[in-house]
Parts: C-alpha cells; sequence; structure tokens
C-alpha cells in the first residue's frame, strides 16, 4: 500500500486537532512546529492554476509566536486567493482509502 502525504500530515478541514485554531486553506496538507523563538509550517496547498504548491515557511528572530503563525496564515491565504481554491484534494493529497481499512499500525505502513 502506498501512503500519501495526507496519510501523515494533517489535512485542513478534515482532520481535527491543533491545527483546527489556525486559519490555514481548507485540504491544504500541514505540519505545523515551533521551538523557542520559531515558528514552522511546512507542506502542500493545492490550488487550481498551479497545481500542488509544496512550501516550507519558517519564522524566527523573536518571541512574537502569533504574529509569525498569522504571518503564515496569510502567506496561503494570498497564495489561494491567486491560484484559486480547489473543491476537491488532488490524489496526492488524498488519505489512501485502503488505509482506514488496517487494524494495526503495522498493516497501515507496511
Amino acid at each position: 500500500m502506498k501512503l500519501t502525504v495526507a496519510d501523515v500530515f494533517t489535512v485542513v478541514g478534515q482532520d481535527t486537532g491543533i491545527l483546527d485554531e489556525r486559519k490555514l486553506p481548507a485540504l491544504a496538507v500541514t505540519k505545523s512546529g515551533s521551538l523557542d523563538q520559531v515558528s514552522a509550517l511546512a507542506g502542500a496547498l493545492p490550488t487550481q492554476k498551479q497545481g500542488t504548491v509544496w512550501f516550507v515557511v519558517m519564522n524566527g528572530g523573536g518571541s512574537n509566536l502569533e504574529g509569525f503563525r498569522s504571518s503564515q496564515e496569510n502567506l496561503l491565504d494570498r497564495l489561494t486567493n491567486q491560484w484559486g481554491a480547489v473543491q476537491a484534494a488532488p490524489a496526492e493529497l488524498s488519505v489512501n482509502a485502503e488505509r482506514s481499512r488496517q487494524t494495526s499500525l503495522s498493516e497501515a505502513v507496511n
């Protein structure tokens, strides 16, 4: 079984978790993290005009983590507005349906 990035990263609007509180475009597949004075957001943004746009944004050098996160959200919002939002995720950014039928972690990964 082949895993996709959506099998291991959060799909905004479909998976629940810490990213629910962030203003990120629907269907973006993302991983976020912060440590000390650095905030990072990485993943893939499906768009109408450019297809899948892969990105990594790292902000640091100050204690304003909320400001960094807001800047990351604004960037993805501008890209979505410029290149168009999609109504459905492309296959490369969709969860592998076979994975949901697996009963153990080792089955899902193998």
